[in-house]
């Protein structure tokens, strides 16, 4: 349910303000449904999209990516 939550509000607002913290909340509920494959997809994108994105999100997203080894 977390993932389509996250997912919705990505989709409805793909350039506001909390768009890279849905992809990260999106990727990290996508890994916990042990959905490997799209988090890291998903990671990658936001890493793409948002390379400006602030150094707590970077800090997740590195954590994420080694949580779930990400390639």
């Amino acid at each position: 349910k977390a993932a389509e939550v996250f997912l919705t509000a990505y989709q409805s607002q793909p350039n506001g303000k909390k768009a890279a913290d849905n992809l990260l909340r999106l990727g990290m509920s996508l890994a916990g449904m042990k959905k490997k494959k799209e988090a890291c997809a998903t990671f990658d994108k936001l890493e793409q999209d948002f390379p400006d994105s602030s150094s707590t999100i970077k800090k997740h997203l590195v954590q994420q990516r080694k949580k779930i080894e990400c390639g």
